[in-house]
């Protein structure tokens, strides 16, 4: 009987070594992981807020460029100009300029 407590016990600080094995590994992954989502994070909110600013620097000269074509719009027979006033509206639109 004493040979079957000693087997018990030895499996049992074995299965205790095994886990804490797993533990010493599962701690620095969920770490890897962690600071590479806040990296993730942090690099998609620092583009978008330099996307929108640089979105509206534009906007200043696209508005006054589109609004100058809608109070004096170019003649009919210049297309060039048609088409590059047209497009100005276009770009302010998708800017979102007021």
């Amino acid at each position: 009987m004493t040979d079957h407590v000693e087997n018990v016990r030895r499996e049992n600080v074995r299965r205790a070594d095994r886990a804490h094995d797993r533990q010493r590994w599962v701690r620095p992954l969920v770490a890897v992981f962690v600071t590479m989502f806040l990296s993730v994070a942090v690099n998609i909110v620092y583009t978008t807020l330099t996307v929108n600013e640089s979105n509206q620097n534009w906007c200043e000269i696209v508005t006054s460029l589109d609004d100058t074509y809608q109070l004096h719009p170019p003649p009919a027979t210049n297309v060039a100009a048609i088409t590059f006033a047209a497009q100005m509206h276009r770009l302010r639109n998708k800017l979102k300029c007021k």
